[in-house]
């Protein structure tokens, strides 16, 4: 099926050294969040940790460099490398959301921003939740500001996902009649930004003379999207 978008995503995660040795150390044990309303019990953690132990294994390297058997075609050999088919990591993402149980194409950011939400709260050291009001600028400076908005976010969520990938965006509001201004940091993991687009397109124009003997000639311009 396709199922690259599953990848790139596990491929990256799996290459951050603080996230793979968390996992393969064992140490995600001691966050394990069960009675977490908005993650999966901790199911979620395991099926990636089981993922990450699976893709570090250490492998026999002398099989590895064994000679390769040479089969008749329609027929199968065993391969001892290390390769990996995650089914059961696929299978479990599908029950998580159904978005992901089929075998379509998916947006690899799609499916990295959930993976990384409920790790978030399958690993999140809070048990409960505190209602926290966010705070209002009041005149203080950013640098104040921000680490108001994030002490808060660690009253909600402290996990190891919020200590490698989460970040603050700052957003303001000012009154068009009184100037006042009013500042948020919001908490962040994935990053949303838009591609510049180029505001002109190549037209291919080709040449042709009416007088004999001149080549046809070929040209490509660029005007406008707008343009007429």
């Amino acid at each position: 099926g396709n199922t690259c978008y599953l990848n790139s995503p596990i491929q990256c995660l799996s290459h951050t050294p603080i996230f793979r040795d968390y996992f393969t150390s064992k140490c995600y044990l001691n966050d394990i969040n069960t009675n977490n309303p908005l993650g999966w019990e901790g199911h979620l953690a395991q099926v990636t940790a089981v993922l990450v132990n699976n893709l570090w294994k250490r492998f026999n390297t002398q099989a590895l460099h064994q000679p390769k058997r040479v089969t008749a075609p329609g027929s199968y050999a065993p391969v001892n490398a290390p390769a990996l088919t995650p089914k059961t990591f696929k299978e479990s993402i599908g029950k998580f959301n159904d978005q992901f149980a089929g075998n379509e194409q998916h947006d690899a950011q799609e499916f990295l921003n959930f993976l990384l939400d409920g790790l978030s709260e399958d690993l999140n050291r809070i048990q409960e939740k505190p209602y926290i009001q966010a705070p209002d600028s009041d005149g203080r400076p950013d640098s104040e500001l921000a680490d108001i908005w994030w002490s808060n976010h660690l009253k909600r969520d402290m996990s190891i996902i919020v200590a490698l990938f989460t970040g603050q965006y700052k957003s303001l509001l000012k009154c068009k009649d009184c100037k006042y201004e009013s500042a948020r940091f919001e908490a962040f993991t994935v990053l949303t930004l838009p591609l510049p687009e180029d505001d002109n397109i190549p037209v291919g124009l080709v040449y042709y003379s009416s007088r004999p003997g001149v080549d046809v000639m070929r040209y490509s311009v660029k005007v406008h999207n707008n343009g007429t």
